[in-house]
Order: structure tokens, then C-alpha cells, then sequence
């Protein structure tokens, strides 16, 4: 039985002296270990982009158009589209026209007017994506317009006139035939 008791004592002696060691290296290591922290605090301040649509006057309406010459064409009264830069920041714009998606009348015989610029063939204009919609409005392509930056708190107003152009043919492919289409700006940071 002593044998057993002496090693029950050795057991609980080894245990102990490990308890000991371990809380020794602990204590040290504690005392010996170094902090530190930064005083300042790290700050990022977010920027402001936000447009507003300030003002609109009535969309284009051609029931029953005809082919026109370009100077009939700048004679029609235009989209107008005001946007106000509501922030202290500058905001680069991009002005489109979706092409929605029942339009049927070919493209290449649209021609437009946006601001003071000359008039164009719309076909002919950048193709871009369009809009995401989430009134379930459905544009099949989009044409870049044109592009600038809106001046902090400042604002844009944009002019859009369309027609059909004089040199249209009358035939199947463009008779009868409807176009439809929305203006999009869209804004990043500059």
C-alpha cells in the first residue's frame, strides 16, 4: 500500500509543480507583455451625392408625325428637365434616352435635338445600358445623350426635342409605327 500511496503523493507533487510553472510563465508573461493604443481615433467622413429632379415640363407627343426637315424640328417645343445638386460636392452627370421596349419604329429614323447641339440621327448616338426600372417599365437599349458635371448646390437644365426625320421613306417599316422612350440622368461623385 505504500507503494501506492507514494505514488498518488508523486502524482499530486508532479500536478502541483505543473500548476506552479504554468502560473509562473502566466504572471510573467503578464507582467513582461506590452500594450499599446492609439490615442487620436481614426475618422472617415462620407461625402454627399444626391440629384433632385426640380422641375419638368411635358413629354413629347408626336401623334401622327411626319417627316420633318431639322429646321421644322428645332422649331418644336422641347422635354424640359431641370436637376438640382442638392450637395456641397460636384456630381459628374450622364443624360440618356431608354428605348423602351414596344417601341417599333426604327431608330435610324429618329433624329433629335438635346440642348443647344445639333440635330442627330438617335440610331446613331451611343448605345449605353439602360436603367434598372423597378415599376416594371421595360427598356430594351439606351443612348448617351450627352455628359458634364453639375457644380456643388448648382443645377442643369436639359432640352430634348425629337422628330422623324425628312429623310424617312414611306414604306412598311416605318408607317404606323410607335416610339417610345424615357430620359435618365444618372450622377456619380467627381
Amino acid at each position: 500500500m505504500d507503494e501506492k500511496k507514494d505514488s498518488h503523493i508523486v502524482y499530486y507533487g508532479l500536478a502541483v509543480l505543473i500548476f506552479v510553472a504554468i502560473s509562473v510563465i502566466g504572471i510573467s508573461f503578464a507582467y513582461w507583455s506590452v500594450n499599446l493604443e492609439q490615442t487620436d481615433e481614426n475618422v472617415i467622413t462620407t461625402g454627399c451625392l444626391s440629384i433632385a429632379k426640380a422641375s419638368e415640363t411635358g413629354a413629347i407627343n408626336l401623334t401622327g408625325a411626319v417627316p420633318i426637315t431639322d429646321t421644322a424640328g428645332k422649331q418644336l417645343n422641347p422635354l424640359t428637365l431641370k436637376v438640382q445638386n442638392t450637395c456641397d460636392s460636384a456630381a459628374k452627370y450622364q443624360v440618356n434616352l431608354d428605348i423602351l421596349s414596344d417601341t417599333n419604329f426604327p431608330l435610324g429614323n429618329v433624329k433629335y435635338q438635346f440642348g443647344t447641339s445639333e440635330p442627330a440621327i438617335l440610331g446613331e448616338a451611343t448605345t449605353v445600358s439602360p436603367y434598372a426600372y423597378t415599376d416594371g417599365t421595360n427598356a430594351t437599349t439606351s443612348k448617351q445623350l450627352g455628359s458634364g458635371t453639375i457644380a456643388a448646390s448648382g443645377s442643369e437644365t436639359f432640352t430634348l426635342k425629337l422628330w422623324v426625320d425628312s429623310e424617312t421613306p414611306l414604306s412598311e417599316s416605318t408607317q404606323s409605327k410607335t416610339f417610345k422612350g424615357k430620359l435618365v440622368v444618372s450622377a456619380t461623385p467627381s
